[in-house]
């Protein structure tokens, strides 16, 4: 699997509704974290993929509601992602 990068990771968070899903992230504990969150937190976010840490923040990557079933919170507000 290909790493996931901090290009990518700018990349997604332009782009919070793609074909008409709602796209979160996942982070390298198995985390989620919701458009909002990821934006406040991007800093943290950055610094964690560029060092490769596994420190809870470091996202691998960006999925759509679409591909999830059942109930998805986000891991940092608590907020519903997945309904």
């Amino acid at each position: 699997m290909k790493e996931y990068t901090i290009s990518q990771f700018r990349q997604d968070i332009q782009n919070r509704y793609r074909l008409g899903y709602e796209h979160f992230f996942i982070t390298s504990d198995g985390g989620v974290l919701c458009f909002p969150c990821a934006k406040e937190e991007r800093r943290n976010i950055l610094d964690s993929i560029n060092r490769q840490c596994d420190d809870g923040w470091r996202v691998v990557a960006c999925d759509c509601e679409a591909n999830w079933d059942g109930v998805v919170l986000c891991d940092h507000c608590g907020k519903e992602v997945v309904s």
